[in-house]
């Protein structure tokens, strides 16, 4: 139990400092962040999948991280309006055309190699570039994005954990995951528009470069709460997936580079799904 709290206090300065970094000093260290997020977490799939399934090849995973990255910078720079995003699945669809040459030239590469690099590529690094499209949705929505990317995910798990740890009862998904409770779940919406309700707040105080997301009071609440709700809807969706996925390989976490919470997957599985969510809502809610 002391390990697993001083893992989470860690985890907390990681997120807090980065946060404050990206805010305060400069946005490329949210890009920093995301793209080691990007690495750790698709070698960790990786090795879970290559364990019990076809071995990806993590060079090329690795390598359209990085490309992904540079291609997503200069589109950004040039052309804008998160066509960075879009530039990405260019790199990735000639990553899958890399895996498929890869695998007719060579003699060792068997179809399961080049399936188990596709979805690696898929899931989770593909998710983890709408994280990190986070950055680019335009200054005005960016860092409210970035916020709620934090709190609505580490609020929707806190609020899961206590509240069915307290209350317990039915199962949501015992098939997938044996622990979690319909309560939790419950528990687990309450704490994501909670934290929507945080940076709300941040908007109505003009703190940390949060603007309002509504042309009035109550649509500004609105869609805070919203994203809230939404966000943490998708953060336990992904928490469902990633176990969903550990026990299709066998494995109860996917690392243990973490102390107490796993690995870097274990503590980000909801957030990457989440993100796909708040991309697209701040995507959207910029072209009203």
């Amino acid at each position: 139990m002391k390990k697993r709290l001083l893992t989470a206090i860690i985890i907390a300065v990681v997120y807090v400092g980065t946060l404050l970094l990206t805010i305060l000093v400069h946005p490329v260290f949210f890009d920093i962040f995301t793209v080691l997020l990007m690495i750790l977490a698709g070698l960790e799939v990786s090795r879970a999948i290559g364990d019990k399934y076809g071995k990806p090849i993590d060079l090329l995973i690795v390598a359209d991280i990085l490309v992904g990255y540079l291609c997503l910078i200069l589109v950004n720079t040039f052309v804008g309006g998160g066509a960075g995003v879009t530039a990405y699945f260019g790199v990735l669809a000639v990553a899958f055309l890399v895996c498929v040459i890869c695998n007719i030239a060579s003699k060792v590469m068997t179809l399961r190699n080049v399936t188990s690099t596709i979805l690696v590529l898929i899931y989770p690094v593909s998710l983890l570039i709408y994280m990190l499209g986070l950055n680019y949705v335009g200054e005005y929505y960016q860092y409210a994005a970035i916020l709620l990317l934090f709190l609505v995910s580490t609020m929707t798990d806190t609020f899961a954990y206590l509240v069915g740890i307290s209350i317990r009862g039915p199962k949501l998904c015992p098939k997938i995951s044996p622990n979690k409770t319909i309560s939790g779940a419950i528990g687990g919406l309450l704490g994501g528009m909670a934290g929507g309700a945080i940076v709300l707040l941040f908007s109505l105080f003009d703190l940390f470069k949060v603007n309002p997301l509504g042309a009035s009071t109550v649509t500004n609440i609105l869609h805070y709460l919203l994203i809230g709700l939404g966000g943490s809807i998708f953060t336990q969706l992904g928490d469902l997936i990633a176990s969903y996925l550990k026990r299709l390989c066998g494995i109860k976490d996917f690392g243990t580079i973490l102390p107490g919470h796993g690995g870097i997957m274990d503590r980000i599985d909801g957030m990457i799904v989440n993100g796909v969510f708040i991309y697209i809502y701040m995507i959207v809610l910029s072209m009203l």
